[in-house]
C-alpha cells in the first residue's frame, strides 16, 4: 500500500499490507536472528485526524535499522529524516535533579515550563511531539535527554507546551520488534498520562491536582468520610447507569444513591479500558476519555463528598487488554510477541497478558496506578479485581505502602476462592464474599438440610474474618451475576446471568419480587458490608450489559419522583413500574435502619432462634448499647394469629418487650396491611408471640 506524506508531498512506502487509512497496526516483524520465529505486535495506536504514524511523515533515510537489533541511524543527522521547519530551534532543557522528577508530565510554575519524564530502557533517541496551539496537523518536535547511563530520559519545555497541551513520545528505539509497520520510531502514550485522546496517541497535558476546586476539601489521610462498618455499597458502571452513560450523566443521579440510604458508590472500572465493562485496561493512569475528563471524575467524586457517599473505584492490575494495548511493545521492543517491557516476563490469562510483575518499574506504576486515585482524585478506596492473579508478596507490598500513606482508605480484594488470606496475609481491609449469592439460589433450587448453616454463613462472617467490614456482600448479586454478555444464554460453565428476581419466577411473579425483598433485608441486617447492583433497586427484568446497539440492558429509569421513596401516593404509574416503587422503598427503609443503628452495625451476631421444619431463624444483633431481633423466615409457611414462638434469650440483658421497626412484607413494599405483629410486643418467659407472614425478614428493637 502506498501513502501520501501530507507533510512532505512525498508518496511513502507502509508495509502494513493494507488497512484503513488513519489507524496503524504492527502485525508482523520477523527477525533477522530467528528465522522461523514470527513476532506478532498487537500494539495498536491509531492516529489523529486520519493521518497515518508519524513514522510515515518524512522520507527514508540512506540506511535501515536492522530488525531486532540496535539501530543504524544514530549518525543520520536529525534534519535528514525530518523536516522540523519553524520549530527546528526548539529544544528542552535537561536539569540537575531530574531523578527526582515523578514519571509522566508535571507543570512547575517554578521552573516556567512542563518537565516530561519516562522509562524507556531501549530508547537511542527520544523526542516529544507537541501539537501547536490553534493548529489542526502542526506540531512541535523536542528532544529529551538520557539521565546519564540509567533507562530514564526527560525534559523541561519552555515556550511550546502548557497546561492542556497536546503532547505524545517518539522513540527511535536500540532494539525495533516493530520496524516492519513503524519503521525507524515508534510513536507512543506517556503511561503515565492523566488524560488522552482515546483513538488516537495523544496526551494531555494535567493541571496539578490542588488546582481543583473541591467543594468538599479532601480530609485528612488518617479520617473516613464513613466509618467503614457503617458502609453500605451501591455498585454502579458509568457508561450504562445514566442515559447519558457519562461522568456528568451519573453525578446528575447521585441523588437517587443517596434517596435509597447508600452511603457509598462503588464505581466500576473508570481507567481506560477496551470492551465494555472496563475489566481489560489499555493503560492504568488515563481517564476512560469516552466517559469525560479527569475534571468530570473529580466533579463527580466532589458531588459525592457533599451527599456524604464514600467512593471506591475498581483497578485492574493483573494484566492488561488483549486488543488496543498502549503499553504493548511500548518502546519497540517485543521479541516472540513477549510483548515487551511491561509485559515480557507475565503469564498469558484469558483477558491479556499480565505485567512483569518482577520489574521495579512496573510495580511502581501499579502503585502509581493506586495511589493516582486516593490522593489525586480524593476517593476513599479502591476496589482490587481478581488479586488471586498477581504474586502475593508484590500485593501485600502495595498494600502496605498505601496503607502507610492513606491509612483510612479501604483496599477491597476480589479473590477467588474467597478467604480470609486477602486480610490476614495480603494485608487488605475487606473481601468480596461472592458465596452468600450462590447460597441463596441454591436454597431455591433445592431446599437443603444445611439451610440453617447457609442463612448463617450470610449473616456472620467466618470466624477467621477478624472483623464484619472485612466481607463485603452482594445476595442479589454484583455486575459479576447480574451481567450478561451472551444475550441471555448460558456462560460456558452453564451458568445464568440474571437480576435476582429473574432466577426466582421474573418480576412479573409475587414470590420472585417478595422473596428479593427479603434476601436483600438479610443482606442488610448482617455483619458484612452490604452491596447492591444498578437496577436491583427497581427489580430491573433481565440483566445487565452495556452493548451500545441495546440500551434495553443499560440502567432502566421508571418514572418515579425520589421523594416516592419516602412514601406517598404517586399517581399514573403502570404497575410495573409500582413494583419497582415497592423495591425501592423497602431497600430505602431497610438501609436507613441499618444506618442509624449500632445494633445492625455491630460485630455482635448470636443466632438465638433455630425452627428447622418452620424454616424459620431469629438473629440477635447488638449488645449492651442496645440491641435487636431479626427474624427471618425463608418459606411458604405463615403464621397470623399472633401464635408462633420466638426465643429471644442469650440477650445482653433480660428483654421485657421488642417493638417492630421493619417488615419486608409491609404493605407499602408489596405485602399487605397487618401481615406482621406490629407496633410494641411483650416479652414472656423469654419468647416472642408473632405473626409471621412468608418470605419476610422482620426487625424489632428490644427494651428493657
Amino acid at each position: 500500500m502506498q501513502v501520501l506524506g501530507e507533510r512532505t508531498g512525498l508518496v511513502l512506502s507502509s508495509s502494513s499490507g493494507g488497512g484503513t487509512r488513519g489507524t496503524s497496526k504492527c502485525w508482523t516483524a520477523k527477525r533477522a536472528n530467528n528465522k522461523k520465529g514470527v513476532t506478532k505486535c498487537s500494539h495498536v495506536v491509531p492516529s489523529t485526524a486520519g493521518h497515518v504514524r508519524s513514522s510515515v511523515f518524512r522520507p527514508r533515510a540512506p540506511r535501515f535499522p536492522t530488525r531486532g537489533k540496535p539501530s543504524a541511524t544514530a549518525d543520520i543527522p536529525y534534519d535528514t529524516f525530518y523536516d522540523v521547519g519553524a520549530g527546528a530551534a526548539v529544544t528542552s532543557e535537561s536539569v540537575d535533579n531530574a531523578s527526582e522528577w515523578p514519571l509522566g508530565a508535571t507543570h512547575s510554575a517554578e521552573q516556567g515550563g512542563v518537565y516530561i519524564r519516562a522509562w524507556i530502557p531501549h530508547g537511542k533517541r527520544v523526542f516529544v511531539e507537541v501539537k501547536k496551539e490553534g493548529e489542526t496537523e502542526k506540531f512541535d518536535r523536542v528532544p529529551l535527554h538520557q539521565e546519564g547511563k540509567e533507562p530514564y530520559w526527560g525534559g523541561l519545555l519552555k515556550g511550546i507546551i502548557s497546561i492542556g497541551s497536546k503532547y505524545r513520545l517518539v522513540i527511535e528505539p536500540t532494539w525495533n520488534d516493530c520496524y516492519e509497520q513503524e519503521g525507524y520510531e515508534v510513536t507512543r502514550r506517556d503511561p503515565y498520562a492523566r488524560e488522552a485522546d482515546f483513538d488516537s496517541t495523544w496526551c494531555y497535558v494535567p493541571a496539578p491536582p490542588s488546582a481543583f476546586p473541591w467543594a468538599t476539601p479532601p480530609l485528612p489521610p488518617n479520617q473516613a468520610l464513613v466509618p467503614w462498618h457503617k458502609l453500605m455499597l451501591y455498585e454502579l458502571h458509568v457508561g450504562s447507569f445514566s442515559p447519558e452513560g457519562t461522568f456528568e450523566g451519573a453525578t446528575r443521579r447521585l441523588e437517587h444513591i443517596k434517596a435509597l440510604g447508600f452511603n457509598c458508590v462503588q464505581l466500576m472500572p473508570i481507567t481506560e479500558f477496551g470492551g465494555l465493562w472496563g475489566y481489560n485496561p489499555r493503560q492504568l493512569l488515563t481517564v476512560h476519555s469516552p466517559w469525560g475528563s479527569a475534571d468530570d471524575v473529580r466533579r463527580l467524586v466532589d458531588r459525592c463528598h457533599e451527599l456524604g457517599l464514600a467512593v471506591l473505584v475498581d483497578v485492574v492490575l493483573n494484566h492488561g487488554a488483549s486488543k488496543l494495548n498502549n503499553l504493548w511493545m511500548w518502546d519497540g521492543y517485543g521479541p516472540k510477541n513477549n510483548g515487551g517491557i511491561y509485559f515480557e516476563t507475565g503469564k498469558d490469562t484469558p483477558w491479556g497478558r499480565q505485567f512483569s510483575f518482577d520489574k521495579p518499574e512496573v510495580q511502581a506504576y501499579l502503585l502509581e496506578a493506586c495511589r493516582m486515585w486516593l490522593r489525586e482524585y480524593n476517593v476513599d478506596g479502591l476496589r482490587w479485581d481478581s488479586v488471586e492473579n498477581m504474586p502475593r508478596e508484590l500485593v501485600k507490598d502495595l498494600n502496605k505502602t498505601l496503607q502507610a500513606e492513606f491509612p483510612a482508605k479501604l483496599n477491597v480484594a476480589e479473590l477467588t476462592p474467597e478467604t480470609s488470606e486477602a486480610i490476614t496475609s495480603a494485608k487488605f481491609n475487606s473481601c468480596w464474599r461472592h458465596t452468600p449469592h450462590f447460597d441463596a439460589l441454591k436454597l431455591h433450587k433445592k431446599w437443603t438440610d444445611d439451610w440453617l448453616g447457609l442463612i448463617r454463613h450470610m449473616v456472620d462472617i467466618p470466624e477467621d474474618y477478624p472483623n464484619g467490614y472485612n466481607g463485603v456482600v452482594s445476595i442479589l448479586g454484583s455486575h459479576d451475576q447480574v451481567g450478561c454478555r451472551k444475550e441471555g444464554a448460558e456462560d460456558s460453565e452453564g451458568h445464568l446471568h440474571r437480576y435476582f428476581q429473574e432466577r426466582l419466577g421474573t418480576k412479573d411473579n409475587w414470590h420472585a419480587r417478595a422473596q428479593t425483598r427479603m434476601w436483600w433485608a438479610v443482606n442488610a441486617i448482617g455483619r458484612s458490608l452490604p452491596m447492591m447492583f444498578q437496577g436491583s433497586e427497581f427489580l430491573q427484568r433481565d440483566w445487565w450489559n452495556c452493548e451500545a446497539n441495546n440500551r434495553n440492558v443499560h440502567m432502566q429509569w421508571p418514572p418515579i419522583p425520589l421523594e416516592a421513596y419516602a412514601g406517598g401516593e404517586v399517581e399514573g404509574l403502570r404497575e410495573e413500574d409500582v413494583w419497582s416503587l415497592h423495591m425501592a422503598r423497602c431497600v430505602r427503609a431497610i438501609n436507613a435502619l441499618r444506618a442509624n443503628s449500632e445494633a445492625l452495625t455491630s460485630e455482635e451476631l448470636r443466632v438465638v432462634h433455630e425452627d428447622f421444619d418452620g424454616r424459620v431463624m431469629g438473629v440477635l444483633r447488638g449488645g449492651e448499647g442496645g440491641a435487636s431481633l431479626v427474624v427471618i423466615n425463608a418459606s411458604e409457611n405463615q403464621w397470623e394469629e399472633q401464635n408462633y414462638q420466638v426465643k429471644v434469650r442469650g440477650a445482653p440483658y433480660a428483654a421485657s418487650a421488642a417493638t417492630l421497626v421493619f417488615n419486608s412484607q409491609a404493605e407499602e413494599f408489596g405485602g399487605w396491611e397487618g401481615s406482621a405483629t406490629a407496633g410494641t410486643v411483650q416479652v414472656a418467659d423469654g419468647r416472642l408471640h408473632l405473626s409471621i407472614p412468608k418470605w419476610s425478614v422482620l426487625v424489632y428493637e428490644l427494651e428493657r
